[in-house]
């Protein structure tokens, strides 16, 4: 049997930090007899040398496009560089191409000239259909403290237009910039965590319960809906009545918006809500309950200042958010991954989780 071979790609995504592979669970691939083939990065959590150390190849960054055979499976997290270049590997990761988003058509098109194949890394689901791995616990942590953190900083007066997403090197560095903020509302007398109002939809999926997590952490007790709390109905007064909405729900068919312009232009001046965090981050889909904005935030400008008749919102919006916490997200998502990864790999796909995935790209290139 043919060696397999695993190829880290390099992400070219400004701020990423995560890496769909650590170097432990690519030591259990080295293990499996699988041959990892890892891209030197700058900006990778990991340094290249764990990689070395543990029997990988090391290669320069983007060279899969040219001294990776067909064969190969490219694994990566986010987009590949927009441009004419058709795709003959085989490429894991999370493409954003199913749902009629900005550009895909034109990725996959990439992938039928070149003959290659997406496999989707939001696609990798077991026979009931739940993910096989996810970032989502780490972007609802992350979106919640981040969409927090403008809160407080708004209360302090602080400029806005000056805030910029850092990455920390854990978790209690992040939440220990948030107890500081925090305390400073307190001492001030602005504001106490206990009577911080925050609302989290989406609460019973993973990413709901990481803003949950993060919330509770600094003793603020989110409301917390599901889906029977927004099923059928939409535009939602009962938004308003809180400072601070944290958007995790993953959709999959056209619902009512929770609010839309028309809507909050009608709002009066009392209206609490002050701070909206996306996480479910899909402004270009067709399904968006949050039709306020148009494009996503970066690192560099993580917010959206939206003006309406009476009030004012700051919305963020950023796609990557586990990338504020690389390394914790990254050892989470990998050791996800590596199992249903290795099986793969190895021909014994028992629970057809890349085969799923593989049928899934199939029908999509066909013709409608």
């Amino acid at each position: 049997m043919t060696k397999k071979i695993l190829w880290l790609r390099d992400e070219i995504k400004k701020f990423e930090y995560r890496s769909a592979l650590s170097p432990e669970s690519a030591k259990i691939l080295i293990q499996n007899n699988i041959e990892v083939v890892v891209e030197k990065s700058i900006n990778r959590i990991f340094d290249d040398k764990d990689y070395l150390n543990i029997g990988c190849k090391l290669v320069e960054s983007g060279s899969w496009k040219n001294q990776a055979t067909k064969e190969t499976y490219i694994l990566g997290l986010k987009e590949l560089e927009d441009e004419d270049l058709a795709l003959k590997h085989k490429h894991i990761y999370f493409a954003h191409a199913y749902k009629n988003q900005t550009g895909s058509d034109k990725l996959l098109n990439r992938f039928k000239a070149g003959g290659g194949e997406l496999l989707d890394l939001e696609y990798l689901v077991d026979e009931n259909f739940k993910r096989v791995a996810a970032f989502g616990y780490w972007a609802g942590f992350v979106g919640a403290g981040v969409g927090l953190e403008i809160l407080l900083k708004q209360f302090l007066s602080q400029d806005l237009t000056k805030y910029k997403l850092k990455y920390y090197k854990n978790k209690s560095y992040f939440l220990d910039h948030l107890k500081n903020l925090l305390k400073q509302v307190e001492d001030k007398k602005i504001v106490t965590s206990n009577v911080i109002k925050t609302l989290v939809i989406g609460a019973n999926g993973r990413c709901g319960t990481g803003a949950t997590d993060l919330l509770k952490s600094l003793n603020i007790q989110p409301s917390l809906w599901g889906p029977k709390d927004t099923k059928g109905r939409g535009l939602f007064k009962e938004i308003l009545e809180h400072h601070l909405l944290l958007n995790c729900v993953f959709i999959k068919k056209s619902i009512p918006a929770f609010l839309d312009i028309d809507f909050l232009n009608q709002q009066n001046s009392e209206c609490k809500l002050k701070v909206i965090s996306d996480v479910s981050c899909d402004p270009t889909g067709p399904y968006n309950p949050l039709p306020l904005y148009n494009k996503e935030n970066t690192f560099q400008k993580p917010i959206h200042f939206l003006s309406y008749t009476n009030i004012n919102l700051n919305l963020t919006a950023v796609d990557h958010l586990p990338s504020v916490l690389p390394k914790e997200s990254s050892q989470d998502f990998s050791s996800q991954l590596s199992g249903p990864l290795i099986s793969f790999l190895l021909g014994v796909d028992k629970e057809g989780v890349f085969a799923r995935a593989s049928k899934l790209f199939k029908d999509k290139i066909q013709p409608s």
